[in-house]
């Protein structure tokens, strides 16, 4: 009998960082990277690894007292490419003063060369722009308060090239553009010391236009998103709030195509949900018990109702100055009529963390989830009831003050649920820093 090998993730990663400027007014960054990536983590056979080195920086500096302005460059190669290819961003943020009070300004821009490929994603990237820009403002009006915001969010990206092989002839291609706007508004009104409303509302229109090989085969999708909240707030005592709340949310798509008089639906989304929940807390820790309910329903191209629920336990506790413990037990229902599948599922999550200010902290925590699914119609499911799920732990340490030298150590187990799935993975990681 042959042995067959683990089937786990063989990533590894190695990197070296430091800070050659600091001062009041900003710092300068360097970091260089080597590694390799598991593209297979699931198989245990004709395993593939990527690796490559990555180096740039990133600096932040200070323009005002307020305004900052923050930028990181990135390039790397992998061992599949010839050249080197660059990612960048470019962020800038600060107060507008304006005569009803003061709004936050912030814009960005991320750009990546065709090719760039990260750690995180060896895939070579296509490339494109990104652009956001958007301004929020702090409401305060007697005993209403809250916060507004508008956002302009934009991109360009060359989609047709994703499909072309490295060595294919190069060709010009029609770019996919994407727009984005977007308004929010939360508002709380405190009525009295123990009763606060509140309310908030969010409408998105997102634009995704794409050239075709002529211009009468451009095509324009059109997005309106609309979310309203409404909830009240009561504080039964000087521990302990109940909260109620509802909301509705509303999806509509259309089709645009150059020579149609008028646009096409696709879809139409509507959603009803509601909310209660019950939380406490107190000097020594906190608990929380929600309790959730949503039913959705989607028309024109397809027809059905989805009816979802949960329940969420939390609680934390400080046992012993050198001891805290956090826990949490979540149950959810989802019922697809669209499908006629439905879901039922259990996630458990345990925490603790000694510390002691010479020795450090320790930090384990334990999760598991498991999922059912069985068949809400007549018919039933294929094959049997598929069944679904994992646990992991970990271990943390950490020992070091903020400045001098400091140690991180840090190992996770992923198991896998049913047996016969993929073998579990092993992950480590150790750090260390000089401050």
């Amino acid at each position: 009998e042959v042995a067959r090998p683990a089937a786990g993730d063989r990533s590894e990663i190695s990197w070296l960082a430091a800070r050659p400027l600091e001062g009041k007014t900003g710092n300068i960054n360097l970091l260089f990277a080597r590694g390799r990536r598991d593209v297979t983590p699931g198989q245990a056979f004709s395993k593939r690894l990527v690796g490559g080195n990555w180096w740039g920086g990133n600096g932040e500096l200070a323009l005002t007292e307020k305004w900052k302005l923050r930028g990181e460059w990135m390039s790397g190669k992998t061992e599949d490419q010839e050249d080197s290819a660059s990612a960048w961003k470019l962020s800038l943020d600060g107060p507008v003063r304006h005569p009803w009070g003061e709004a936050r300004f912030s814009a960005l821009y991320r750009g990546t060369d065709p090719g760039w490929s990260s750690y995180a994603d060896p895939r070579p990237a296509v490339g494109g722009e990104h652009t956001e820009v958007s301004v929020q403002q702090d409401v305060k009006i007697g005993d209403i308060s809250g916060t507004t915001r508008i956002g302009f969010t934009g991109s360009e990206i060359p989609v047709a090239a994703a499909n072309v092989a490295a060595d294919a002839p190069k060709t010009t291609v029609d770019p996919m553009r994407n727009e984005m706007l977007e308004g929010t508004a939360q508002l709380r009104w405190e009525l009295s010391p123990s009763v606060t409303l509140t309310t908030a509302h969010a409408h998105r229109a997102t634009s995704h236009e794409k050239g075709g090989a002529g211009e009468d085969s451009a095509t324009q999708n059109m997005m309106e998103h609309n979310s309203s909240e409404v909830g009240v707030e009561l504080k039964i005592s000087p521990t302990m709030v109940v909260s109620v709340g509802a909301g509705q949310t509303r999806v509509g798509s259309d089709l645009l195509k150059v020579d149609a008089d008028e646009p096409i639906p696709i879809f139409l989304h509507d959603e009803d949900r509601t909310a209660i929940a019950l939380r406490r807390r107190t000097r020594g820790g906190a608990w929380s018990l929600q309790w959730n309910h949503k039913t959705a329903n989607e028309t024109v191209q397809r027809s059905g109702d989805r009816d979802t629920s949960g329940l969420q336990i939390e609680a934390e506790r400080q046992l012993l100055p050198w001891l805290k413990v956090k826990g949490g037990l979540n149950f959810s229902d989802d019922d697809n009529f669209i499908q006629r599948i439905g879901n039922e599922g259990a996630r458990r999550r345990i925490e603790a963390e000694l510390s002691h200010g010479r020795l450090g902290r320790l930090g384990l925590s334990y999760n598991d989830w498991q999922q059912h699914q069985s068949s809400l119609g007549a018919v039933p499911l294929p094959t049997q009831p598929l069944a679904l799920g994992d646990s992991s732990y970990s271990v943390r340490y950490n020992i070091g003050d903020a400045t001098g030298l400091g140690l991180a150590v840090e190992y996770h187990r992923l198991g896998r649920a049913p047996e016969g799935g993929p073998a579990p993975q092993d992950n480590w990681r150790i750090g260390i820093t000089y401050r």
